[in-house]
């Protein structure tokens, strides 16, 4: 099984570690619609589940931006490939794929990092 195959660790992002995330879609719909609050329950180097008042649908594309507790502000590009919502709260709960950031980036960077900074997710 190669690298690419395999499952990658997720890990949970505590409550206070990111100051502000929000999310927006992209595309012809980006003309109607801004930025929404969302808050992320965990993430891995190759995706994130955020919750999110925002309606999104499997293969929208989204921009996500994280401001961290620390003043670093990331953004990533990536595909919404789960939606559904979350009952307790009424909120969406969005699976998101993250696109590949480029080479040498802090969002890079942040995704290498996440095992020495978090712990796995249960």
């Amino acid at each position: 099984m190669s690298q690419e195959n395999r499952r990658h660790t997720r890990y949970s992002i505590p409550e206070g570690e990111v100051t502000r995330l929000q999310v927006k879609p992209q595309g012809v719909i980006i003309i109607f619609s801004g930025w929404s609050d969302a808050t992320v329950r965990d993430m891995s180097s190759a995706g994130m589940l955020v919750m999110t008042e925002k309606r999104m649908t499997i293969g929208d594309g989204v921009t996500v931006r994280m401001e961290l507790k620390d003043g670093i502000v990331l953004s990533f590009n990536g595909e919404v490939v789960n939606a559904s919502t979350d009952h307790s709260s009424g909120k969406k709960k969005l699976g998101i794929s993250i696109l590949e950031p480029g080479s040498g980036s802090t969002e890079q960077s942040f995704l290498k990092g996440l095992s020495d900074r978090y712990l796995p997710s249960i």
